[in-house]
Order: structure tokens, then C-alpha cells, then sequence
């Protein structure tokens, strides 16, 4: 199981089939504050349904087949995750990757989010080498983008218009090499 140890208190542990029901929990308990950005309603819809048992042991199962990493954040006083974040869409060939970040509405504003993005950051281009790291943010989360900001993340300006049952507006929000990022966004789009 992989651990980054982001503090002597907080680590990112690699999910895996035993964490289900925590990740699970960790949405469910964070439904309403999740449904502020469109990154989570696939999630949503997933994590609460008859299938969330399924879905969740399916992201253990992308965590052992490699280019995706879901982490769980803990705390070593607590037993449960107090966060997650995951690193998706991870293109070696374009050198850019997509992060998505939830935390705990108990634990936010204690600079848990902060120090968990940057953790991956630096694992995104130190251990799979990438050059460039994206983050796409709803404009109405604003907690998201006070954090990419912190972390060193650039608004790009452009806004983007993405299908998702509905037209939702969507910032990007960039680390690196921004040129690679939108390069590689831009093939999102179109496929």
C-alpha cells in the first residue's frame, strides 16, 4: 500500500478494497458541500446509489492497474479519512495530469487541503515526472480556488463550458508548464 507522509500528523494512503466503506462515508457525511463543483456529481451519483460498494472497490482496482491514484487523507488521531484527492487523466506522453481534492467540512480552513495538494503536486512531478499538474474548478467553489492558489495554481484565462448533463461553467486552474495543460485539455474537450 502506498503511503506519502505529508506531515508527522497527516498521510495520503493509497486506496484500497479494506477503505471502501471510509471513502464511502467520507463522501456521503460531504454530500451537500460536493455538489458545489462538478468534478463530484459523477461521484454523487455513484458514491449514493445501490452501486457505491462497487464503485468505490472499482477506484482500489484502477489504484493496482497504475495512472490513477486515489488517496484518502488521515490524521493520526482520527481512525477515519478526514480528505481525498485523486490524480486522474495522467497523460506520461503530454506530461500532465488532472487533480480533483475534497475535505472533511469538519477539518477545512486548518490547512489540511493546502498541505495535501502540494504533497501530490510534488509527487505529480518528482515521482511520475510530469510537467504540469490542472485542477478543474467550478467558479462557485470557492474554497477550491483559494487552495489551488495557495498551492501556486494559476487561473488559465480562458473559461470553459463543459457538457455534464447541463452546460456548467468550469475554471482551470494550472501548475507548470501551462502550454502542455491546455494542449491536453483541449483533446478533452474535443473527444
Amino acid at each position: 500500500m502506498e503511503i506519502l507522509e505529508i506531515t508527522e500528523d497527516l498521510t495520503l494512503r493509497l486506496i484500497n478494497e479494506e477503505d471502501a466503506e471510509n471513502y464511502i462515508t467520507l463522501v456521503y457525511e460531504n454530500s451537500e458541500i460536493l455538489k458545489v463543483d462538478y468534478n463530484f456529481g459523477f461521484l454523487l451519483d455513484k458514491m449514493l446509489s445501490d452501486y457505491c460498494w462497487a464503485y468505490a472497490e472499482g477506484v482500489a482496482k484502477l489504484n493496482t492497474e497504475g495512472g490513477y491514484y486515489n488517496y484518502l487523507l488521515y490524521h493520526s488521531s482520527l481512525s477515519t479519512p478526514i480528505g481525498n484527492i485523486s490524480i486522474h487523466n495522467v497523460l506520461p506522453k503530454h506530461g500532465t495530469c488532472q487533480v480533483t481534492f475534497l475535505i472533511d467540512d469538519d477539518f477545512t480552513n486548518k490547512g489540511f487541503a493546502t498541505a495535501m495538494l502540494q504533497k501530490v503536486v510534488s509527487f505529480c512531478l518528482d515521482n511520475l515526472k510530469l510537467k504540469g499538474v490542472y485542477a478543474a474548478i467550478s467558479p462557485a467553489n470557492k474554497a477550491a480556488q483559494k487552495i489551488v492558489n495557495k498551492v501556486g495554481f494559476k487561473k488559465n484565462s480562458q473559461h470553459v463550458e463543459v457538457v455534464d448533463k447541463s452546460f456548467q461553467a468550469v475554471d482551470y486552474y494550472v501548475f507548470g508548464e501551462q502550454s502542455t495543460i491546455l494542449l491536453f485539455a483541449s483533446q478533452l474537450l474535443e473527444s
